[in-house]
């Protein structure tokens, strides 16, 4: 009954605390994941079960070990976001897998993408044929973004997206 009784009143101070602690560090924690994100998802929640479970860890500790991950991807934002070298150090590029209609198979391989999870993207944008599509990337948070050709424009946001995976 007792370790039921800690776990629970410890459960809800480390719920206040990561309540507290992400509204301190702002909306960026809670974005769309980037791969150091699930980083900092996964350390989190091995860092919250720790605090919760270990009944021989002052608060302090808790709090410590909850703070560091969280601390860590405040700090690799705030200097990504200062820092063009840094952000393309620790940040994944956006990479082009199909351009012009055409699957970049070379590309497809390098992502480890197939051109069914192209093909399915296209079609929950309501596009019936890949000959409508100006171009599909695959965006730094993972995500497909097609354009299609009747929304391309004048193609700049295109630009320095990654078309060969040497680039």
């Amino acid at each position: 009954m007792q370790d039921a009784l800690h776990t629970l009143i410890t459960g809800a101070i480390v719920y206040i605390t990561i309540t507290i602690v992400l509204r301190v560090t702002g909306k960026r924690s809670l974005s769309t994941y980037h791969a150091l994100d699930f980083v900092v998802v996964v350390a989190l929640g091995s860092s919250i079960a720790t605090a919760v479970m270990m009944t021989n860890l002052s608060w302090g500790s808790r709090a410590v070990a909850i703070g560091i991950p969280i601390a860590l991807q405040a700090t690799v934002s705030f200097i990504s976001s200062r820092s063009r070298r840094f952000e393309h150090i620790v940040s994944a590029k956006p990479a082009m897998l199909v351009e012009n209609g055409h699957y970049l198979h070379d590309m497809l391989l390098h992502e480890t993408m197939t051109e069914d999870e192209v093909n399915h993207a296209v079609r929950t944008r309501g596009i019936g044929s890949l000959d409508e599509v100006a171009a599909v990337v695959l965006e730094k948070n993972g995500e497909l973004t097609v354009i299609a050709k009747a929304n391309l424009g004048n193609g700049n946001m295109l630009l320095n997206i990654r078309r060969t995976p040497n680039k």
